[in-house]
């Protein structure tokens, strides 16, 4: 309504150059409105305007911000209209009056349509037909570019000027203060006036107001999306051509005040804010320390250039150290010094920068002694002792950006394939990638590492989801980590006129432009150099307008014809204009982490190909601004640039939604700004925390020191609801024969239970017991880290609440490990029961649980050292802690973690010594599909062959799978949906996954997976047969699997499908029986299937149930759908019943695989069992369409048609079908269906109806 207002005026003052700017829906109710919007504004026929249309919702301040710097790009001057700001008779004549007559006065920075009520009285007494004010206005207004690069997008840095100006913020209205106050504190949000208000203020500019208003706000009404209802502001619109115009800026005294009374609050609380606004500006002289390889040459030099010069223009103060300096800056200063740097020798011996040792000097410069944080980027580059780390870090509120994974493996800045960084590293497969080292250290520098990160206090920023995935589960993953994604200028990297920039570099203006860039150009086989080369012989073999541009460095390899290869630029201006002149830029990295090239590319509006590796796909939404490639797949990275090549309308959408992203998540102001906010924090923790300068050096521990304690043992007692079992618990512990050497460390992980009186009770009468409550709850081995942490035992052993033990186990174990130095764990042999708080005295035994005898390849298998192990303390000060992502195989990772170390041996002792109580509520037996999974993962980590201990299967043909998952709001059980793939015994597969628009976190748990298998993607929501369909799409494989996001399948679900396809190739669907589960994944019973002998059977149990198949749970060739086509999308519900029937039609064949596979989890509010009027009308369409499809004798086939006469047979079909409509709505009423079973009984009674009129005396 408000958009239409103002196109007919726009349309009846004929206004001609015209730019839109359509601001994408909040969220998916607006949508609609949204959509109407756009097509109203298409519908424009006068003239023919330049409408953008937002892909991602901006909001009001950035849409109008981003708008004006776009329009600026070309002209030097505009009018801006918001969508309820109606321009009224004279609006035009007065704005174009103004721009041109005070065009070159350098105090007005604008024009306002709208002003407040004048008074008759002064109106009648002032000379003119505008007056000045110092304050912008934004109801219709209009400005200049001269006026515009002035506007200053950082607040802060304007209250920090004005504070300095002692500008009076209440000049023109006591509420601008407030509203800033309101603002900084979140109250205020999606503003952008009042960055323009003070940047107006600082400049001693003013804005021109007339006399009478000439803009009518429709949107203060009530109606308007950022005003509320209000006539304060009403003012009478002018009714005669303003002819009157002064010669120059002056202030009217009585104007001014009649201004300042519209935008008055109370004194105190205007005051307040002015207050709050000084303290403000005064905070932010907080003083940086950053420490870095280089200045200004490479990604991660940028970030720390970029950072430097955003803080030093916040007025913060600013120092870099770095190893090289390329700019003549005087804050950067080299820290490297060649006399003290001389030695070669540990160079020599593989280690890298062990040499360095001007590093320790660091701690006494000035500049870092008197900074506020100090901040670190890329240690390595033969600069920085990594020993001098905890020296520093100590010393200083400390912060260190991670630009790769140097800090986390052996010595390789990505590790590629290679997962030994997550072990420790050792028998390097690549020493020469970067950075090289010439002998294989990488293990003793990951142990180096470890224990250096252990006496370092820091935190971490990384600019990337996926490094911070990486961080988890490194050696640094007790670090606090921030997610800080790099930003770039989007003022220097912005579209350029790519006609005059190939004019200027001779380039055929017609021409297809590729380009790349890398430091070294195409010798960086990281940056995928090879893959340049094969889409250079692809596209210009093809393609004879193909050229292609190489940035960064030059190779005697390189192409010469259609090839330019440009060395490495610094200069930013001629960078930009070699991007603006791209038509598409390829990045086929290998590994990258968050590229700065990446976003200057987007910032310059071209389209980008690269390849699905690191967080490029953080950076580039894949069919959004940009495609991206499966890792190394050339062939698909070439079609994929290809379709670019040839699609020129698609190009230009993606360089628009390129800009845009960049503009919303990627500025260099939201880094700085994001930063600075981190430096506050650390700031403020640094004054309380008293940070004193250690020595130059860390001394490294050699050895582990004796234990001073009386404790030989510690036991580990974890307890969340275990009430039932502590008490039998704490008295099997303390009735062990050494039990007055013996530790026992109760954690309680915010149990609901009453164990902490019983563990009170014991502690009366045992003094070896500490006691530890956690408020929240926490993982098993989240609590066992906790106790390890305050152990004092020599040797410790976890003892679970439900397990008993032989009374002299403890004593055995322990013995055992003192007599064996070289021994890191012993185990014995265990009794399984199924006996709650049975002893050893007394259980039922199921099992007489035999140990294997130790091998690391028999523990790669499984976890062969049982339940009650006992294992050196000092293991965890080398090895770390347990794993506590993990739930139930944390303590295999750490088995694991030991027996990968050739130094340490495992010990069997061949006796019964514990008791192990069979718990199907059990951690481990209550969900095991994430038990399986965890196996996997941890398996997997190790270099298992097996899932777990499943044996791999493998086909004939080894066929591509592909599982698809659509998903709606799935957080709560997608991921052990997931994990029940990922797990599966056959290995060639794919999942796909189709996020039909979720608004709860379920693309984070899918992305959070990190596994190639897995393919995501997002669509707008559309419903289950949309999502399906477009998994089929984007699926290779030959078989279809489909899965819903809250159900499971068995490990070996794929490989039994395949082995039926395989002894019955004639059959195009296999289906299997179902178990049913409730939501906590426990058993309520087996859905056996029927095999269907008779195609009729088949139809007939469809038409009476619709779904004696399940179709959601089979195998189907993916062929079938070539013959059938998709899932009906106008079905709400039934689209697989409806598949079903067009299956039969085609005569296709449909066999049964006699066991439960599946997993169907069944809850009272399942999508498919609330059944609404919609999905009621969608699922007895279906039941129609089988009316329709089949003849009564397929519909009924248990019926002897032969013995009815032809001339009844039809009535009596009729009749049929109305018991099969009741018998459908009886079910219906059982499960509290109304509206289903309201048009069941309906449709029946109608069936009943055309009997009476075919046979009214029957």
């Amino acid at each position: 309504k408000h958009t239409l207002e103002v196109l007919k005026a726009l349309r009846e003052h004929n206004i001609k150059n015209i730019y839109i700017f359509s601001d994408a829906p909040k969220s998916h109710k607006d949508e609609e409105a949204v959509s109407l919007t756009r097509r109203l504004v298409h519908s424009i026929d006068w003239t023919k305007p330049k409408i953008i249309e937002r892909p991602e919702n901006l909001g009001l301040a950035r849409n109008i911000v981003s708008a004006v710097d776009h329009v600026f790009e070309q002209y030097d001057r505009l009018i801006l209209l918001e969508d309820d700001c109606v321009p009224q008779r004279y609006f035009f004549d007065f704005m174009h009056t103004c721009l041109k007559k005070y065009e070159n006065n350098q105090r007005v920075f604008g024009i306002s349509g709208y002003t407040v009520q004048i008074p008759d009285k002064i109106r009648s007494d002032y000379p003119f037909d505008l007056y000045f004010c110092p304050r912008i206005g934004s109801w219709g207004w209009a400005t200049w570019k001269r006026a515009w690069v002035h506007h200053e997008k950082d607040l802060y840095k304007l209250i920090r000027i004005a504070n300095e100006k002692n500008i009076d913020l209440s000049r023109a209205g006591s509420d601008i203060p407030t509203f800033i106050e309101s603002f900084l504190k979140g109250q205020l949000k999606d503003v952008w006036t009042l960055n323009w208000v003070l940047s107006v203020y600082i400049n001693n500019g003013v804005y021109i107001y007339p006399t009478r208003t000439h803009i009518s706000n429709i949107g203060t009404d009530g109606t308007g999306a950022h005003c509320g209802k209000t006539d304060k502001y009403h003012s009478f619109s002018c009714d005669t051509r303003p002819t009157r115009y002064p010669a120059d800026v002056f202030l009217d005294e009585q104007v001014m005040e009649n201004f300042k009374s519209y935008y008055r609050v109370a004194p105190d609380r205007s005051r307040s804010a002015v207050h709050f606004l000084r303290s403000r500006g005064q905070k932010r002289s907080l003083k940086i320390a950053q420490i870095s390889t280089v200045d200004k040459k490479g990604g991660a030099a940028k970030v720390a250039w970029m950072l430097k010069e955003g803080l030093k223009a916040r007025g913060l103060g600013t120092q870099m150290f770095v190893g090289q300096k390329l700019s003549n800056d005087p804050d950067i200063k080299i820290i490297t010094d060649p006399i003290q740097d001389s030695n070669t020798y540990y160079k020599e011996q593989g280690f890298l920068s062990y040499d360095i040792n001007s590093t320790f000097t660091l701690s006494s410069q000035k500049e870092l002694l008197e900074s506020d944080v100090a901040h670190f980027h890329n240690l390595h580059g033969n600069y920085f002792n990594p020993f001098a780390l905890s020296v520093l870090t100590n010393s200083k509120p400390s912060v260190w950006t991670l630009h790769d994974m140097q800090s986390m493996t052996g010595h390789c800045a990505y590790a590629f394939d290679c997962e030994k960084w997550q072990t420790g590293c050792g028998n390097c497969p690549d020493l020469e990638t970067y950075p090289p080292i010439t002998k294989d250290r990488t293990a003793e520098m990951w142990r180096d590492k470890k224990i250096i990160y252990k006496e370092s206090d820091f935190e971490l920023i990384v600019p990337s989801q996926w490094l911070k995935n990486i961080v988890k589960k490194s050696i640094l993953k007790d670090k606090r980590v921030h997610l800080i994604y790099n930003g770039i200028d989007e003022r220097i990297y912005r579209p350029l006129d790519k006609h005059a920039i190939r004019k200027m570099f001779k380039i055929p203006p017609n021409a297809i432009i590729i380009s790349f860039v890398a430091h070294g150009g195409l010798i960086d086989k990281r940056k995928g150099g090879n893959f340049i080369l094969e889409a250079y012989k692809y596209f210009t073999a093809k393609y004879p307008n193909t050229f292609f541009i190489c940035v960064g460095g030059t190779s005697d390899k390189a192409p010469t014809e259609r090839f330019l290869q440009i060395p490495f630029l610094l200069d930013e201006k001629k960078l930009v204009q070699l991007y603006c002149a791209a038509d598409i830029f390829l990045f086929p990295t290998l590994a990258d982490n968050c590229p700065l090239v990446i976003l200057e590319v987007m910032g310059c509006g071209v389209p980008i190909v690269s390849f699905n590796t690191g967080g490029v796909p953080e950076l580039i939404e894949h069919g959004k601004i940009g495609l991206i490639a499966g890792l190394k797949n050339s062939k698909e990275f070439i079609r994929m640039t290809e379709y670019l090549v040839a699609d020129k309308a698609k190009r230009e959408e993606f360089s628009a939604a390129g800009r845009e992203r960049l503009l919303k998540t990627f500025t260099l102001d939201q880094m700085v700004d994001k930063h600075i906010t981190l430096y506050e924090r650390l700031a403020e923790q640094g004054k309380k925390e008293n940070y004193v300068l250690p020595k130059n050096k860390v001394s490294l521990p050699a050895t582990i020191c004796d234990n001073k304690y009386k404790y030989l043992v510690s036991a580990i007692v974890s307890t969340y609801n275990s009430e039932k079992f502590i008490r039998g618990c704490l008295h099997d512990l303390e009735n062990q024969t050494i039990a007055d050497k013996l530790e026992i460390i109760v954690v309680n992980s915010g149990s609901q239970e009453n164990e902490e009186a019983i563990v009170h009770e014991y502690q009366q009468k045992h003094n070896n017991i500490v006691y530890i409550k956690t408020e929240q709850r926490e993982g098993i081995y989240a609590a066992w880290n906790r106790a390890i942490k305050v152990a004092r035992g020599t040797f410790l052993t976890n003892a679970n609440t439900d397990d008993r033990h032989r009374e002299d186990a403890l004593e055995i174990m322990a013995e055992t490990l003192l007599a064996n130095p070289d021994v890191a764990l012993v185990y014995g042999d265990q009794i399984c029961t199924d006996t709650p708080n049975g002893t050893f005295a007394n259980h039922h035994a199921i099992e007489m649980a035999r140990r294997a005898e130790y091998s690391h390849e028999r523990l790669l298998f499984g976890c062969c050292v049982g339940s009650q192990p006992m294992w050196r303390k000092s293991l965890h000060t080398e090895l770390g802690y347990f794993d506590d992502t993990l739930t139930c195989a944390g303590d295999w990772d750490f088995w694991l973690r030991i027996s990968i170390s050739s130094r340490y041996k495992f010990k069997h002792i061949p006796e019964f010594l514990g008791l192990y109580y069979y718990n199907e509520n059990g951690i481990e037996h209550g969900r095991k599909i994430h038990s399986l999974y965890e196996r996997y993962i941890v398996g997997k980590r190790y270099g298992n062959p097996y899932i777990s201990v499943i044996p791999l299967y493998t086909s004939k043909d080894n066929p591509l799978v592909s599982v698809i998952m659509p998903a709606y709001n799935a957080a709560d059980y997608i991921a052990e949906a997931i994990e029940s793939v990922l797990i599966q015994n056959y290995r060639n597969f794919e999942l796909i996954v189709i996020d039909d628009g979720s608004t709860d976190n379920t693309k984070d748990i899918v992305t959070n997976f990190k596994d190639d298998k897995i393919k995501y993607f997002y669509k707008n929501n559309g419903g289950p047969s949309g999502a399906r369909n477009l998994a089929i799409n984007k699926s290779k494989g030959q078989y279809i699997m489909p899965l819903d996001a809250d159900d499971m399948m068995t490990p070996d679900f794929i490989t039994k499908h395949l082995a039926e396809f395989e002894k019955y190739p004639e059959v195009d669907l296999v289906y299997c029986d179902v178990l049913l589960i409730d939501g906590n994944s426990n058993p309520i019973r087996i859905m056996n299937k029927p095999e269907y002998q008779d195609r009729r059977h088949l139809i007939r149990d469809l038409f009476r149930a619709g779904h004696p198949i399940i179709p959601f749970r089979f195998g189907i060739k993916r062929s079938v759908f070539d013959k059938i086509g998709f899932y009906d999308e106008d079905l709400l519900i039934g689209e697989d019943y409806d598949m079903m029937r067009r299956f039969v039609k085609a005569g296709l064949k449909a066999h049964h695989l006699s066991e439960p596979l599946h997993l169907r989890r069944m809850y009272a509010d399942s999508l498919s069992r609330n059944c609404s009027a919609q999905k009621a009308k969608s699922h007895f369409d279906v039941v129609k369409r089988f009316t329709d499809t089949f003849t009564y004798d397929e519909l009924f086939p248990d019926i002897e048609w032969d013995k009815i006469a032809p001339e009844m047979r039809q009535l009596h079909a009729k009749c049929l079908t109305a018991g099969t409509y009741l018998a459908i709505g009886q079910e219906y009423v059982k499960t509290n269906a109304p509206e289903c079973s309201r048009i069941a009984f309906d449709l029946a009674c109608s069936e009943l109806n055309d009997c009476v009129k075919m046979d009214p005396k029957n």
